[in-house]
């Protein structure tokens, strides 16, 4: 059986596949212009693939705080590499109101299932919001 192919060379919308590429984007006043790309397994956050009992808002906060603590490094390295210790200080000041609302767990693991709500924006694109 001949079966068709997408164009898109990115194999993320591949659920069988083990990792999953974010892009992480920052809906923040003072980082807005951070974004970064963040390969995630999907076998440690998954609760089917992992060997943990948990619930979905729990694995949903792993799974969150680990993209938040990775967006936090990123941001706190391009502002040391520049110089910024204001910015530096603001970013801690900030930092505890990172995080992600309007998916679930599923949806920012598998971003391409066709399945998912409306929210998801289906292009892997992950908002990190810090004014809720």
């Amino acid at each position: 059986m001949n079966r068709l192919r997408s164009n898109n060379s990115n194999d993320n919308n591949n659920n069988n596949i083990p990792n999953v590429t974010l892009r992480l984007v920052m809906s923040c006043d003072v980082f807005w212009k951070y974004e970064m790309d963040i390969v995630v397994d999907r076998q440690q956050f998954d609760p089917k693939l992992t060997n943990r009992n948990q619930e979905e808002s729990e694995a949903f906060d792993i799974l969150s705080r680990h993209l938040c603590d990775e967006m936090k490094k990123h941001i706190h390295a391009d502002l040391t590499q520049n110089a910024e210790h204001g910015l530096i200080r603001k970013l801690e000041e900030i930092y505890p109101k990172f995080h992600i609302h309007g998916l679930n767990t599923h949806e920012i693991l598998y971003p391409f299932d066709p399945c998912n709500s409306a929210h998801s924006r289906g292009d892997g694109k992950i908002f990190i919001c810090t004014h809720c």
